[in-house]
């Protein structure tokens, strides 16, 4: 794909100079790949004294050839794109949950991937995660109102010539489309099939793609606080941020320790460093002096 300010002959010319001597085979048509099959549950990753949780909630989305998917931009835009979604008007501005909260959804050859994102406090993580849960459900189960349907077509369509207007942009969007075999529509096209769209075939298309309580769900924050609230929504399963799993019998607080006597401690000077991620944050020096029978620290 050649885009700038040139001409057909003097591009051919070009291409067929530089790639006079290259040889290979066709990759050949892939086959389609099938749509991964969720679960859903969550999966806790355990941050030892974190005050907020990062959550993210994971869904399969058609592959970037069907029909849907511009419908599917209208519904993720709908749930979650920046001030004007739901999860930020719901999450942050009337409940207070988070500072934000975001939908976006990634067209692949293979399955696509939508991705809901926020942060919470501990103590209102897990009312958020549900919140966050229901306004999917909303939008798959409800036909989304025409003035919040006509501000999304709106948005894209406005927003398309922008994303298409260099070079670069134009290039990027035409060679991603060859390599994924996808048709390329024209401007025009595309904005005509986005004013088209009616309420009703946003709603079905997120309802076909999109089932809430099997979504993929990880939160990292600490498991002690968060494990008891998220388990209502399902198994929970803890790890480690290397995937190791863990129990909730190994994070209970052991039994208390003998107090530490100096009295063994031979007379000496005591030095301990504290590091926080390979580096150094202080030190401290401990001198023992006395005789067996009394000892003083200093």
């Amino acid at each position: 794909v050649v885009t700038g300010d040139t001409s057909v002959r003097p591009a051919t010319q070009l291409l067929n100079r530089v790639f006079a001597d290259w040889t290979g085979e066709s990759a050949g048509a892939s086959d389609p790949m099938s749509h991964p099959t969720q679960d859903g549950g969550i999966v806790l990753v355990h941050r030892p004294g974190s005050v907020q949780a990062e959550v993210r909630i994971g869904h399969v989305l058609p592959t970037g050839d069907s029909p849907d998917w511009r419908a599917l931009d209208v519904a993720i835009h709908h749930l979650g794109a920046g001030p004007s979604g739901l999860l930020f008007r719901e999450l942050r501005e009337r409940l207070g949950f988070t500072y934000s909260a975001t939908a976006t959804a990634e067209r692949r050859t293979g399955p696509g991937l939508l991705e809901v994102a926020f942060a919470a406090r501990n103590e209102v993580a897990a009312d958020a995660l549900g919140e966050a849960l229901r306004l999917m459900d909303e939008v798959a189960s409800r036909p989304m109102a025409e003035e919040d349907l006509s501000a999304a077509v709106d948005f894209l369509t406005g927003v398309f010539p922008l994303q298409n207007e260099t070079p670069q942009q134009a290039v990027t969007r035409l060679a991603n489309g060859l390599v994924r075999g996808w048709e390329d529509l024209g401007f025009d096209p595309i904005l005509r099939e986005l004013r088209a769209l009616t309420a009703g075939e946003v709603r079905r298309a997120f309802a076909d793609a999109v089932d809430p309580s099997r979504a993929d769900i990880v939160v990292v924050g600490d498991a002690v606080v968060l494990q008891p609230q998220l388990a209502i929504y399902g198994d929970v399963r803890v790890e480690l941020p290397d995937g190791t799993p863990l129990s909730m019998a190994e994070l209970a607080p052991s039994g208390r320790s003998a107090p530490l006597s100096a009295v063994r401690l031979p007379m000496d000077s005591y030095r301990y460093d504290v590091t926080l991620q390979g580096q150094s944050v202080g030190s401290l020096m401990r001198e023992f002096e006395g005789d067996e029978a009394e000892r003083t620290a200093t």
